[in-house]
């Protein structure tokens, strides 16, 4: 809001906006590693490893995202007035807890307006509680429960922006790409058993979690397995290091825990910022440990260091080496997406005139590829019909038959709502469809003629008030990268839509020659 009654339409005040914030998060990130870590250069190293992650790209240049930088910002400003006044309360300043406390309280109350994913600060102020309360490192008895309690104030004001987050409406219900966890607990274990060892992988190593989703299930479940194996390799060469400080194990925990939260939707590295922050701590502090260790020269100590090495090489590969022209490409990544979607509008024949024409397309690759389009046109100020369906979604060829003159029936290969990304509106998991059931619009009816055994519609039939050839409908289908125009078929007639061209879809992203499938 700010930006736009500042800047108007100027995207490069807007994305200045949004460097200073990162600029700002990276010296918060910097000031909590040179607090943590005892060795400066390995402080130092953790802020750049920070800086130049590759999973920061999106929300770095992504104007739509700037709300994790506001979240992990205040998230680990929280930390720190924590840490302030853990450090007061067990020194001659007294409690601390208005002077330091009652601040932490409000920027976990800023973090998480910024965003749910705020929610991830508790893994650290959990993981502070076991490992890095002055309490604990004092060894005073009962020290670690009395760190416990000081987190009640903390969850009293999740608690507080949950009610009050709940109450006011917001939230995500029945789709497959957010899980609530609170609403749907049981989905979201579920789902979540299968990405957290992928968001992991994405966050200790490479390459990004996001190459998960573009899997087939069957190699996405390799995936799973490999990253399975990778991490507990990963925890097994860390693990002889973790005891050398308290730092070492709060890296490790916060870092795991907070990608939790991560797990309520796809796998993809943008959504691991609070995470990184544990990660790359983690990361240069193993490096500056192993550095010291080298010059030992006990057989048992060379052999546990030649695992070691392995480990120091991959991460230096993973975060040095690979980190920068990742951060560089995924911050031109939403361009790419822009790519797609102004071909594929530029394809679309609407006019002035159509203002009261129905637009109906056979099939689109996803669904938020086929709901773009009206808020597209209208934010460019461009002519948008009256009616914008797409009957199908899904990168399947579509069967297309003629019932009569105001009827078609549907039979994608493999059913409706087949793929993932096809379940954004509706996951049959949760609501399951079934024969004869009906959706009735304005001028057409959709009847559910066949479902699979998972609930998903197999054929569709849709109903239209008016004959299909009728001047009010202009009727389109996907083909390569663009929409072209669809010739209803004939009544008696079947005709097959093309599905997903992925090649021809790159084409697009890449700024190339849009093209049809098969052209």
């Amino acid at each position: 809001w700010l930006d736009y009654r500042l800047f108007g339409e100027q995207a490069w005040a807007m994305h200045l906006h949004s460097m200073l914030l990162y600029a700002l998060l990276c010296v918060v990130a910097g000031t909590l590693y040179a607090r943590f870590i005892p060795i400066p250069w390995a402080a130092a190293l953790a802020g750049i490893l920070f800086v130049i992650d590759g999973g920061h790209g999106i929300p770095a240049g992504w104007l739509s995202n700037r709300n994790a930088l506001l979240a992990v910002l205040f998230g680990m400003l929280t930390l720190l007035a924590h840490d302030n006044w853990r450090r007061a309360r067990t020194s001659s300043n007294g409690n601390g807890f208005m002077r330091h406390g009652i601040p932490a309280c409000v920027w976990l109350g800023l973090a998480l307006f910024g965003g749910e994913s705020a929610v991830a600060t508790g893994a650290y102020l959990f993981a502070y509680a076991l490992f890095m309360d002055p309490l604990v490192l004092t060894g005073q008895p009962r020290a670690r429960s009395r760190a416990f309690l000081s987190l009640a104030p903390y969850a009293a004001v999740v608690v507080a922006w949950r009610v009050l987050y709940s109450s006011l409406g917001h939230g995500v219900h029945g789709s497959w790409l957010y899980i609530d966890p609170i609403a749907e607990p049981l989905a979201f274990l579920t789902l979540g058993v299968q990405r957290f060892p992928v968001l992991l992988l994405g966050l200790f190593g490479m390459p990004d979690s996001l190459v998960w989703n573009a899997l087939p299930a069957h190699w996405q479940y390799m995936y799973t397995g490999a990253a399975v194996i990778v991490l507990a390799w990963i925890a097994w060469c860390i693990r002889p290091f973790l005891r050398r400080h308290p730092a070492m194990p709060f890296w490790a925990v916060g870092a795991v825990l907070s990608a939790i939260p991560a797990c309520a939707t796809i796998p993809y590295d943008r959504l691991l910022m609070f995470s990184s922050i544990g990660a790359m701590g983690l990361a240069a502090q193993f490096l500056a440990y192993y550095v010291e260790d080298r010059g030992q020269r006990a057989a048992e100590t060379q052999r546990r260091m030649r695992f070691a090495g392995a480990l120091a090489l991959f991460w230096i590969c993973a975060h040095v080496v690979a980190a920068p022209p990742q951060l560089l490409a995924t911050s031109f990544g939403i361009k790419f997406m822009d790519r797609v979607w102004t071909t594929a509008n530029d394809s679309v024949p609407v006019k002035a005139e159509d203002a009261e024409t129905r637009f109906i397309i056979i099939n689109t690759p996803i669904d938020l590829l086929g709901a773009f389009l009206p808020p597209y046109r209208s934010a460019n100020e461009q002519p948008v019909p009256k009616s914008w369906w797409w009957l199908c979604a899904g990168n399947q060829p579509v069967e297309v038959k003629r019932i009569d003159a105001y009827t078609l029936s549907l039979r994608p290969g493999g059913g409706f709502l087949q793929r993932p990304w096809a379940q954004i509106f509706r996951r049959p998991s949760a609501h399951p469809m079934e024969k004869g059931q009906t959706v009735r619009l304005s001028v057409m009816e959709a009847e559910v003629m066949e479902v699979s055994e998972d609930g998903r519609p197999l054929e569709v039939r849709f109903t239209f008030s008016q004959p299909l050839e009728a001047s009010s409908f202009t009727w389109l289908t996907w083909s390569g990268s663009v929409y072209v125009p669809f010739d209803v078929p004939a009544p008696g007639e079947t005709v097959v839509a093309p599905g997903l061209d992925t090649k021809l879809l790159l084409r697009s992203a890449l700024g190339l020659p849009a093209a049809r499938a098969g052209g």
